[in-house]
């Protein structure tokens, strides 16, 4: 009997698996199929949660619980293993950073290949752990190119080598491999991602043409909008369009409304961001800002040092207990510092700082790197050095941009700099 070909989908990835019988053999199990009820009704939904562009956290959270479901119901499962590693992967590079995430993602990814040894999504799973998680880009790269020898043509792998090679700093061969993964496919996803490489390189107009494709491909997608406005302000420090995206918003966008409040010197609009529902600390593969610094800032401006001493603080606090929870995250050490300078506690916090940065150096990570850099800026600044303030202001411009020297210019924690001639010289404000 010849082999048949099915074919199996899910917005996160996109499976083509031979499962038919093979010169008189058994037909070879569907590693993206169960024929347990169970584990495929908890796949299923778990695939629901993590597709839908309205997820929460707490969905992401639920939808890698639900594939650990559906693995332990069927320890055979290959494709729920491939889901598993991946989405613990990105959710260790987003917030959780503790062991047993890792842990689980390289077990479920090694699990995956184990079951199913030619299934490329197998190796990109190996390779997401390698990206995401272990920052070993050499180990990455052989997982995603295996994964494209096993799947010709397939734009899923080549881009992710794209994205390995912008993690490691080597933006041409980001971008040219990112290029040639969009002819064979464009989704919301691939275009906005080229978009933010070219930002990185400064390439503004390529940058708002792939956002703007991004935004044609999904144009009820919240990203394309938000980072289009974003690019207004890093160019030319044009803030039209964000005001006009957070005035149309009915929610949401909590750090953009305190961010745009502060530039405007309203304070108690800036507290009154602070009070919106959601996460504290704000949390995401760049940062860990407890919502007490944010509020802290803004009480300071306004004038009332007893407020913003018990919301540094509180922040100090919180970030206290992160770094003991999570001493390898590089995270929590840099909004410890922000908060230990705003305190007065100078030399803790540029220390505090600095091991943040030396933690994930841009040499190891390109993205993660110059946003951590920003924050020993910030520090530098709130701590009375702005001659360490502005020499990381220099490297920061000097390296793959993690926004534009406008938006730097307009920093509410670089306050202190705002009449220095050097600074709007770097920053073009003056």
């Amino acid at each position: 009997m010849a082999c048949r070909r099915i074919r199996t989908m899910s917005t996160t990835f996109v499976v083509s698996l031979v499962v038919g019988a093979c010169a008189g053999g058994e037909p070879p199990a569907d590693p993206g199929r169960s024929e347990v009820p169970e584990a495929m009704a908890a796949f299923d939904s778990a695939n629901a949660l993590w597709d839908n562009p309205e997820r929460t956290g707490a969905d992401m959270e639920e939808s890698a619980n639900l594939l650990e479901r559906a693995v332990q119901l069927d320890p055979d499962f290959a494709m729920a293993h491939v889901y598993l590693a991946q989405q613990d992967a990105w959710i260790h590079q987003n917030w959780d950073r503790t062991p047993e995430r890792a842990a689980r993602s390289l077990a479920a990814a090694q699990k995956a290949v184990a079951l199913a040894p030619d299934l490329s999504e197998a190796h990109a799973a190996m390779g997401s752990y390698y990206y995401r998680i272990a920052k070993d880009y050499e180990q990455a790269l052989a997982h995603y190119k295996h994964a494209q020898e096993l799947k010709p043509g397939d734009a899923a792998a080549l881009r992710m080598t794209g994205y390995v090679a912008r993690r490691a700093g080597r933006l041409d061969d980001a971008v040219a491999l990112l290029e040639e993964a969009a002819t064979l496919s464009v989704d919301r996803a691939s275009a906005w991602d080229l978009g933010n490489t070219y930002a990185m390189m400064g390439r503004y107009d390529e940058a708002r043409a792939a956002y703007q494709e991004a935004h044609d491909t999904a144009p009820d997608h919240w990203q394309p909008p938000h980072t289009l406005a974003w690019l207004d302000v890093d160019e030319r420090g044009d803030l039209t369009a964000l005001r006009a995206l957070l005035d149309a918003a009915e929610g949401g966008y909590v750090g953009n409304r305190w961010w745009l409040a502060m530039v405007d010197q309203d304070w108690a609009a800036a507290v009154a961001a602070m009070e919106a529902p959601g996460a504290d600390p704000f949390s995401g593969a760049y940062g860990l800002t407890p919502r007490g610094l944010l509020r802290g800032l803004a009480y300071r401006r306004m004038g009332d040092e007893t407020s913003a001493r018990t919301e540094f603080e509180t922040a100090r606090q919180m970030m206290e207990e992160q770094v003991a929870e999570t001493p390898d995250d590089p995270r929590p050490y840099l909004s410890l510092g922000l908060a230990l300078a705003a305190l007065g506690m100078k030399d803790e916090g540029i220390a505090a700082g600095r091991k943040g940065v030396e933690l994930l150096p841009t040499q190891r990570d390109a993205l993660i790197g110059p946003n951590s850099q920003w924050r020993l800026m910030e520090i530098y600044a709130t701590a009375g050095e702005p001659e360490l303030a502005l020499a990381e202001l220099e490297s920061i411009l000097a390296g793959p941009l993690p926004g534009g020297a406008p938006t730097m210019g307009l920093d509410p924690w670089l306050y202190t700099l705002a009449d220095n001639p050097r600074f709007k010289e770097l920053t073009g404000t003056d």
